[in-house]
C-alpha cells in the first residue's frame, strides 16, 4: 500500500482479485482497475506498488513478469517487459526505478523509462522479493530462496 501527496491510498490486491484499490484520504474505497489476465491493465498476482515523483503508479505484474504505469484514475501509461524474470518488487526514488526480480535479476530504469542495466541472471542470488531504499540513496533487496530470507544492500557512492 502507498499513499499519494493528497493523502489517497493505493492497494496492491494480487492474492484475491488481481486488481489495485484506490481509497480516499479518509479512508473510504474510490475505485478499483486491473482484474485477472494477461492483456495490458490486468494482472496476474499485483506484488508491489509504488508512486514516482512523476506521481504515476508503478504496478509489479509478478507472473506476467512485467511492470505496468499508470496515472492515479487508472490510465494504463507504459508496459514495461521483456527480459524481466517474475517481478518480485518495484522502488524509485527521485531519478530511477529498479525492478526486483524474484528469478534473480535487477533493472534499473530511469524516470523515462530507459532501462539503464539489468543485473543478475536466473538461479543469481538477488531473488528480489521486495525493494526500499534509504535516506542516504542506498538500495535493499529483500530476498526469498528456498526459505532462506536475507538483505542485499546495494550501496550508492
Amino acid at each position: 500500500m502507498v499513499t499519494n501527496r493528497q493523502g489517497e491510498y493505493f492497494a496492491a490486491d494480487g492474492y484475491g482479485n488481481d486488481a489495485v484499490h484506490k481509497f480516499n484520504r479518509d479512508g473510504s474505497y474510490a475505485f478499483s482497475w486491473g482484474g485477472p489476465g494477461q492483456a495490458s491493465g490486468q494482472f496476474r498476482l499485483v506484488h508491489d506498488i509504488q508512486i514516482d515523483r512523476l506521481d504515476r503508479v508503478w504496478v509489479a505484474d509478478r507472473e506476467n513478469s512485467r511492470v505496468q504505469v499508470f496515472d492515479q484514475s487508472g490510465t494504463i501509461l507504459a508496459v514495461i517487459d521483456g527480459n524481466l524474470m517474475r517481478i518480485g518488487g518495484v522502488w524509485t526514488d527521485d531519478n530511477y526505478a529498479y525492478i526486483g526480480e524474484l528469478d534473480g535479476g535487477l533493472t534499473i530504469l530511469d524516470m523515462e523509462l530507459n532501462v539503464l542495466a539489468q543485473l543478475g541472471c536466473k538461479g543469481s542470488v538477488i531473488h528480489a522479493h521486495g525493494l526500499t531504499g534509504g535516506v542516504n540513496g542506498d538500495i535493499y533487496v529483500l530476498t526469498n530462496k528456498k526459505n532462506e530470507n536475507n538483505i542485499l544492500r546495494l550501496v550508492r557512492e
